[in-house]
């Protein structure tokens, strides 16, 4: 190849680090919402700038080459200056400097975000939060090492690994919940129409998360160690998708109580099962290891390491 070009799209970088993340053309393609061909010829770009192969196509999974390795420890300095122009220019203009960019597990985005930080804006009323759409695990760590999102809120078991795990983030646990089998009453309204601890049943619909979803990672680890009567009923990509079906009487499932806080006082859902099929997990918020916006450190610095951050209960 012909030696460096000036000239390239930044997205081809954004790519060739998600390439480096995955190891799979297929799966890097599909993160960033294109076809796999047109992953392939922005690649095939970026080496046409930089005069070289930077990955080893036919190593599976895919291998960088020298140029690639130190491409890819430059990119990093490459994506940052980028993001603080960015705010730079932001902040010239008086735009973003109290801006704090949230990312939330759906459950949380819709039960412990609105009551806690209408708390924390209370205290620091000049701070603008920007909640945004959750994504996979997997996209919500490069939103957050990238800089897209200020700080990830989720849940979290520390006996199970995540993408989270690593040196260039750090959290705090803002408090605990349970994730608890439930299931719409039966006809006479006192008791599940579903229970795990009932015996000698036929087995009984669940209804599951798709793969990306944290908690139903957790409950498939459980229904693994336990072998709860189920078989999988319907699939939604997280809890807000199965909630209106376990309303309806459509299975059991698992949700965090205080997400189900509501429908658990009217008696449109009740627990499905014992103690034993529970779960108990952190909510974390995550952020960068790294010193960030002023604006963000003071945000930080606001929230209790007593792990005392979660609400009150709504039962």
């Amino acid at each position: 190849m012909d030696g460096p070009k000036l000239g390239m799209d930044l997205n081809w970088i954004e790519d060739f680090r998600t390439l480096v993340e995955t190891r799979s053309f297929s799966l890097s393609a599909r993160r960033r919402s294109i076809s796999q061909s047109a992953f392939s010829k922005r690649i095939r770009s970026l080496e046409q700038v930089f005069g070289g192969e930077l990955v080893q196509r036919k190593h599976l999974p895919v291998t960088l080459t020298p140029l690639g390795e130190q491409l890819y420890r430059d990119s990093e300095a490459i994506v940052e200056s980028v993001r603080l122009a960015l705010e730079n220019a932001a902040q010239l203009e008086g735009k973003g400097q109290n801006e704090v960019m949230f990312s939330s597990a759906s459950s949380l985005a819709q039960s412990f975000y609105p009551q806690w930080i209408t708390r924390k804006k209370a205290l620091m009323p000049e701070i603008i939060p920007l909640m945004l759409s959750s994504r996979s695990w997997s996209e919500d760590g490069i939103a957050l090492q990238q800089g897209q999102v200020d700080f990830f809120l989720s849940y979290c078991s520390p006996e199970i690994p995540t993408v989270f795990d690593r040196p260039e983030f750090d959290f705090r646990v803002l408090g605990l919940e349970q994730i608890i089998p439930v299931s719409a009453p039966n006809a006479n309204g006192r008791e599940p129409l579903f229970s795990l601890d009932r015996e000698g049943i036929e087995p009984m619909p669940y209804l599951a998360r798709l793969p990306g979803s944290y908690i139903g990672h957790m409950v498939d680890l459980l229904i693994e160690r336990l072998h709860p009567p189920t078989v999988r009923a319907f699939a939604g990509t997280n809890g807000e998708n199965l909630l209106g079906l376990l309303i309806h009487g459509n299975g059991v499932s698992w949700m965090p109580q205080n997400r189900i806080g509501e429908q658990l006082a009217k008696g449109t859902l009740l627990p499905a099962g014992s103690e034993r099929w529970q779960l108990s997990v952190e909510v974390r918020l995550y952020r960068r290891a790294r010193r960030e916006r002023p604006i963000v450190e003071k945000f930080w610095n606001s929230i209790s390491q007593r792990g005392d951050e979660f609400p009150d209960r709504t039962i």
